[in-house]
């Protein structure tokens, strides 16, 4: 009967790529509601034990859960035939493995059988089935899973693999599920602890163990977590802080108590939208906090309503002292104090209006806020609305004025209160310019500094910092100002204060910005695998910490593409790094990886060398540009495609024989009046491929004539030879010639570069 099943799945599976397998959660036929959860385990068991077998991809049980989830599903109900088809189309199965379990005194019986995802019919005519004592458990299921997997003649990859599934009787399995059932409803504390139990009693059991880590670091997260969250004590303070605050008509008509306490509720309710905004940004990634895609509108619109709340408070701060100058802060008092700090919210709320007008242009420009922990917004509201930053440094600008006024007509004993305060104002007005690279108008604001206060310790400060811009040091000037020569010379490229920059002031359109000015400029020149590789696992790391798993899947086949990651650079870091993104790469998955060889058989004709040598940028441009990732530089280790290219001048036409591994047969085309056709040379080597890597900014030209390949050739020996001026006028001259043709505009920047760096020594 096993003959029937698994064996049909591949039967049934006309491409190359491995079947996707889901184990559904098994069917309860007890008729004991305590044994729902052992559906949960056992299929855990499967699943852990299924990935140590090749010729199958299997899909985690917890992204099954996820669906459930989604389609509001009871994990305790049986699947009905268009519940199975729903589930496994949603997890990317091309096939479900599923089945029911039964206990008959002391044995246990199990049955699984094989689904099509398409049609939701079993495969085959049947299943297999297994009975054993319930205590051998382990031996059930890995009988059940020997028995779905001798029929389509798989092998096992790694026998220490399936192990990790022994569980030492039905009880710590049921135990095992119980907690992983808590897991799955949130409740992380108890799932941890429940199966800390397990552990404790089961040393051995493989799953529980790396399960209780696992629950460890969520517990952590979770802690986390908790701090971002509206709980109930934080929607009744704002709740409260509206209330009141909508009772008030007349602000200057309250008597001076109901004033401060307003202006109390006025920076309550400013902590509130904070914490609000928060429900909006990445938590993963906490410096900057970014923005998540599908929230731009809901958080523009509470970053608005926190400036507008904050603006109102500095009007009534400054009604409520009408002499300038108030030092500190309010307090919350009382049972009021007490429900702050349920909160998590700061105790102390400004009141000085200067202040506040600084507090106002740090969160416009940078995004900086409170909620009681300090934390940054990208892209802050300044750079969403540019009309509000342009408000704010009038606001600022007219603030310092304010507070350099206060400073001078102030009495001896407030004095240095006030100096303090402008000092600190116009510095505020510094930094913000410094952050944005405006250093002409940072180093002006620091120069006022210095002339109104010219022996303070505040001159000391600004003196130091427009050194810094003078001298271009601190690392994020010398990183910008590496950045700017990387990108000019197109030789190295290190930007990860590029990436934060861009990131700090654009949020996930940042990334998108900084990887266009790099591609724009640097995408195709040679030998910059390992500098892309870089860069594009740090601009996927970062999405996905950002929760932007689109933009992380995107980079990282980027850096497959033009980096030197093969396909098994995808392993199990990325499960364990950014396992909330469902990528599904895998040997079977990735485009095919091909490396072009152009082979030298002797030579007929004087431009046979040069034509042999102009075609592997183009050959390698070409087939970039319709959907394959190119290997290129570094020793051939096999397992990708390798593509021979030989080429031969025959009068005004040529010839090129293609020849792949594996494949003997040699495929000659020949050019008509001196120009190839690239599809009819190409065509059938790529057909039989898997395409789909990100092209970048290339576009694949039609066809290659006999003169460019060798007018590329005679630049390439100039190349070569290390003659880099003849070398960037040739290849200046090639792609003014041939505009589409962009290995000679990438060629002719890096020879430009090595002549400027050859010139500076």
């Amino acid at each position: 009967m096993t003959s029937i099943l698994l064996a049909a799945v591949l039967g049934a599976t006309a491409s190359d790529a491995k079947p996707v397998v889901a184990v559904l959660y098994f069917d309860n036929n007890t008729n004991q509601a305590e044994f729902d959860v052992l559906r949960k385990g056992l299929a855990e068991m499967m699943v852990t034990d299924l990935v140590a077998w090749d010729g199958v991809t299997v899909v985690e049980r917890d992204r099954i859960e996820a669906v459930l989830g989604e389609l509001k599903l009871q994990s305790s109900k049986a699947f009905d035939k268009s519940t199975t088809v729903k589930v496994g189309k949603l997890v990317g199965a091309t096939h479900l493995i599923g089945g029911a379990f039964i206990l008959q005194g002391d044995k246990l019986r199990v049955t699984a059988r094989i689904i099509n995802q398409r049609t939701g019919e079993v495969v085959g005519k049947g299943s297999v089935e297994v009975t054993d004592d319930k205590d051998r458990i382990f031996d059930i299921e890995q009988q059940l899973v020997d028995k779905l997997t001798v029929a389509i003649d798989l092998r096992l990859k790694d026998p220490t693999q399936r192990k990790r599934a022994k569980a030492p009787n039905l009880d710590a399995l049921l135990q095992y599920s119980r907690a992983i059932d808590l897991s799955d409803r949130g409740r992380i504390d108890e799932a941890q602890k429940a199966m800390a139990a397990v552990v404790s009693k089961s040393p051995t059991f493989g799953m529980a163990r790396e399960r209780k880590e696992y629950l460890l670091k969520k517990l952590k997260e979770a802690e986390e977590r908790r701090k971002d969250a509206v709980t109930d004590a934080v929607a009744a303070l704002g709740k409260r802080a509206d209330d009141e605050l909508a009772k008030v008509k007349d602000f200057s008509k309250l008597p001076r108590p109901e004033q401060e306490r307003m202006l109390l509720m006025r920076g309550l309710k400013a902590q509130f939208l904070a914490r609000l905004l928060k429900q909006a940004l990445s938590w993963r990634l906490d410096h900057p906090r970014v923005v998540k895609v599908g929230k731009e509108a809901d958080a523009l619109k509470i970053m608005q309503a926190w400036v507008a709340n904050e603006r109102a408070l500095r009007d009534e701060a400054t009604a409520w002292t009408p002499e300038h100058g108030v030092r500190g802060s309010l307090e919350f008092r009382d049972e009021l104090l007490e429900q702050v700090k349920a909160a998590g919210f700061k105790e102390r709320v400004t009141v000085s209006p200067i202040e506040l007008t600084s507090d106002l242009a740090e969160f416009i420009v940078l995004g900086e806020l409170n909620d009681g922990q300090n934390f940054d917004v990208a892209p802050p509201l300044g750079a969403l609305v540019p009309a509000e930053f342009d408000v704010a440094m009038a606001e600022l600008d007219e603030a310092i004025d304010q507070a350099e006024a206060a400073w001078k007509k102030a009495p001896p004993g407030n004095r240095r209160y006030e100096e303090n305060l402008f000092a600190r104002t116009i510095q505020t007005k510094a930094e913000l310019l410094q952050e944005l690279r405006r250093d002409d108008d940072a180093a002006s604001a620091w120069q006022r500094l210095m002339d109104a206060l010219p022996t303070s310790d505040s001159a000391t400060r600004a003196e130091k910092a427009i050194k810094a811009i003078i001298e271009g040091s601190g690392n994020e000037r010398r990183d910008h100002a590496e950045f700017e020569r990387d990108l000019a010379n197109c030789e190295d490229f290190h930007a990860p204060g590029e990436i934060r920059f861009h990131l700090r002031r654009a949020g996930l359109k940042g990334l998108d910005e900084i990887a266009r000015i790099l591609e724009e400029k640097c995408l195709g020149v040679p030998g910059l695998t390992s500098a892309w590789e870089r860069f594009y696992s740090s601009l996927a790391s970062t999405a996905a910490r950002a929760e932007d798993c689109d933009r992380a899947k995107k980079w990282h086949l980027m850096k497959y593409t033009f980096g030197q990651v093969g396909p098994r650079g995808f392993g199990t870091y990325l499960e364990r790094d950014e396992g909330w993104c469902t990528y599904g790469f895998s040997e079977d998955t990735l485009p095919a990886l091909v490396r072009v060889s152009v082979t030298n058989n002797g030579y007929k004709d004087e431009r046979d060398p040069l034509v042999r040598k102009g075609l592997q940028d183009l050959l390698e441009e070409e087939i970039g540009a319709r959907g394959f990732a190119i290997e290129s530089g570094g020793a051939y280790h096999g397992g990708n495609h390798l593509f021979w290219f030989d080429a031969e001048v025959r009068g005004d036409d040529w010839v090129v024989t293609v020849r792949s591994s594996g494949n003997d047969e040699r495929r000659p085309v020949a050019s008509k009046g001196g120009v190839l056709d690239l599809e009819a040379v190409l065509g059938p080597a790529l057909g039989g491929l898997r395409d789909g890597a990100p092209p970048g900014p290339r576009k694949p030209v039609k066809k290659i004539s006999l003169q460019l390949a060798v007018e590329y050739g005679r630049a390439m020996d100039l190349f070569e030879d290390r003659k880099w001026s003849e070398a960037r006028a040739a290849f200046e001259a090639l792609a003014t010639k041939y505009p589409d043709v962009r290995p000679a505009r990438m060629r002719a920047q890096l020879a430009a570069a090595k002549e400027r760096k050859e010139q500076s020594r």
